[in-house]
């Protein structure tokens, strides 16, 4: 088994979680047995996180996708944002907010009020956050409003696994469930470092913003058909 950021492997840990005995949970329910809380933060793309979707439908796993409201990267409410969205509610996930408090002036738990209320304005959101570059005042925290996914129960109490900047901090999910532990787990992924290949997390990244050029490219022209005249009369060959 590669160690690898592909799909292919990725459908390989959640199956070794079943194997292990692991059932998956939603944050805000309670379990009995052997819990595995699978969650996404959707820092750079929603659409790319589909295919990860896609993998835990085939497993028969469920998982909760965070969505970053205050992305400089991804508009939340474009049109192919919506379609993935509803392809990820579709396959029987849960929605849930990725928060990022140092884009806010006002008060913590007032702006996470608003963000999930606007949210819900368009999706069926969780009343659940995860903080976007936590600090250490919200590990192991509980907040009366929300429930918060580093919160005692689902992270001082278990293992937790994280692919944060591409890496693992506790080594390969796979490679952690070789060993004898009765703990529930949180597993942590971000949909930019994984890809149909078996490449480094950071090629992944390359050829995502490759790709995303291409159809911020294709999304002006069609949105401006004189566009394409304009690069034509400029001798522009590529944007």
């Amino acid at each position: 088994m590669s160690c690898d950021f592909s799909y292919t492997h990725y459908l390989e840990i959640l199956e070794k979680f079943k194997e292990k005995g692991y059932q998956f949970g939603e944050f805000n329910k309670v379990y009995e047995g052997k819990t595995v809380h699978l969650r996404h933060d959707l820092d750079h793309s929603i659409e790319k996180s589909v295919a990860l979707a896609d993998v835990e439908r085939v497993a028969g796993a469920t998982a909760t996708y965070c969505l970053r409201l205050a992305s400089p990267f991804d508009n939340i409410f474009s049109r192919r944002n919506q379609e993935a969205i509803k392809k990820i509610l579709d396959r029987g996930h849960c929605l849930a907010l990725h928060f990022e408090r140092e884009a806010w002036n006002g008060e913590v738990q007032g702006e996470i009020s608003k963000q999930l209320k606007i949210l819900r304005m368009y999706f069926p959101i969780e009343q659940v956050v995860s903080f976007h570059r936590p600090q250490g005042d919200v590990f192991n925290k509980t907040f009366k409003e929300f429930t918060n996914t580093y919160e005692q129960r689902y992270f001082g109490d278990v293992v937790y696994l994280s692919d944060s900047t591409g890496k693992w901090r506790s080594g390969c999910p796979c490679k952690n469930l070789d060993t004898e532990n009765e703990k529930n787990y949180q597993f942590l992924t971000h949909p930019i470092w994984w890809g149909r290949d078996e490449l480094r997390p950071c090629t992944h990244l390359h050829n995502f913003f490759r790709e995303k050029i291409k159809e911020w490219d294709q999304e002006y022209f069609d949105d401006n058909p004189f566009y394409i005249e304009r690069l034509q009369d400029e001798n522009i060959k590529e944007f």
